[in-house]
């Protein structure tokens, strides 16, 4: 073996830093077999049949964690739907503009209520008021409440008597003089504070109707063991579906030890939304099992920290837009290659000959380029595209064929390990 012959050896050794094989999975096989957190981001991630069976195989587990799924695809709830039919699928509730079923703020306490409220009114611009409307609120909220569990519909129901009938109804029912006192005395907030819970109702008008008495929410489906509650998350009120949607959180989890939560395509309206925040940091303390879907997970996320244990990578829309996500979750190495110099021997006046230097030359790459996962023309045809898998379960990333992830043909192992290096 020459000089180049050694060198090419060398890099060839170097470059198994790398730390990426070939391997074969189908998605039935992975979804069943991993732990922990899962991101996946691409075309292919966008596959509704593939989503679908996803939730399947995790309520298929028999691990009893609720399970809530945030989506902004009606197809998906669609296919769910169709998944149960056959049987598929069984404690499943679906919210959504075929199936207004949900019932807003229901079981969450009276200081939360107040939040939203207060949140809906600076959002329509009625800060000036906001300090009499908080007190109309707060007696209202305490009306309802001895009777009903305060919830939107609830509250929307007795908001359609004036003022007068509703003090009326405070003092049959033995309410303090400073309730009726709060609602005779402020009649402007109280014009105010309907408009407010019109707005709420508004918000939610893709997956309730206003006249709602369910009793279903987050909080009470999550109390069935191996719950699956697929939920609408798109609204015309955007930052105030997200609003609600983190203090539903925080009350479910007051009653369940750690819930799982899907999210395919969900809106983030800004950087520093407070439902990506609350998940995030709910992630972080392991309170949830985040699942996230997108077909640009660095965008839905506005550039937060893509730390998950488990990814698919799939091809995007553009070779930049992978490698940006590529860098994140997979990172770089030293590439090494093989590097002739050519040069006049020393000491001699005047020669054709050349002597011939090799070296190794190091440059830094992505452990996942774009060009690893298009297909390439050999001397018997095109290879198949490529998805990028890495699981908790090793330190290894895997080139798999898209066609065997989504053939659901396979029934071995997740990953052999015998598998030859792909420089």
């Amino acid at each position: 073996m020459g000089v180049s012959g050694r060198i090419v050896k060398e890099c060839n050794r170097a470059n198994m830093d790398r730390g990426v094989s070939l391997g074969r999975v189908d998605y039935h096989m992975f979804f069943r077999n991993i732990e922990g957190h899962l991101l996946m981001s691409g075309r292919n991630a966008g596959n509704i049949g593939m989503l679908a069976d996803m939730v399947c195989d995790y309520a298929a587990k028999d691990e009893q964690i609720p399970t809530i799924l945030l989506t902004g695809r009606l197809k998906l709830l669609e296919a769910l739907k169709e998944r149960q039919s056959k049987g598929y699928i069984d404690r499943l509730e679906i919210s959504a503009p075929s199936s207004r079923n949900y019932h807003p703020m229901y079981g969450m306490s009276a200081q939360q209520v107040n939040r939203l409220m207060i949140a809906a009114g600076e959002e329509m611009g009625c800060g000036a008021v906001m300090d009499k409307v908080f007190l109309y609120a707060s007696s209202v909220i305490d009306i309802v409440s001895t009777k009903y569990p305060v919830s939107l519909p609830a509250l929307s129901a007795i908001l359609k008597e004036d003022d007068d009938a509703i003090a009326s109804f405070a003092v049959q029912i033995g309410m303090s003089n400073v309730t009726v006192d709060n609602i005779l005395g402020n009649h402007e907030a109280g014009i105010v504070f309907r408009r407010i819970v019109w707005r709420m109702e508004e918000t939610f008008e893709n997956v309730s109707l206003p006249e709602n008495d369910t009793g279903y929410s987050f909080q009470t489906g999550s109390q069935r063991d191996g719950a699956v509650m697929a939920f609408y998350q798109i609204s015309g009120s955007q930052k105030l579906m997200n609003a609600y949607l983190k203090e539903e959180l925080y009350a479910v989890l007051m009653r369940q030890p750690k819930i799982r939560m899907i999210l395919d395509e969900v809106s983030f309206p800004e950087e520093g939304d407070e439902l990506l925040a609350c998940l995030m940091q709910m992630k972080r303390q392991g309170m949830i099992e985040l699942i996230v879907s997108s077909e640009n997970a660095k965008e839905m996320l506005h550039g937060v920290g893509l730390d998950f244990g488990n990814v698919c990578l799939f091809q995007h829309s553009t070779t930049g837009a992978a490698e940006d996500i590529s860098r994140e979750v997979f990172g770089t190495y030293q590439y090494h290659y093989p590097v002739c110099s050519q040069g006049r021997p020393p000491a001699v006046f005047f020669t054709l000959e050349k002597d011939m230097h090799w070296h190794i030359g190091t440059e830094e790459r992505l452990k996942i380029r774009a060009e690893d996962l298009y297909p390439t023309r050999g001397f018997f045809g095109c290879s198949s595209d490529y998805m990028a898998v890495k699981t908790t379960n090793g330190s290894g990333i895997y080139l798999v064929p898209v066609s065997e992830f989504f053939g659901g043909r396979l029934a071995k192992n997740v990953f052999p390990q015998s598998v030859r290096p792909a420089l």
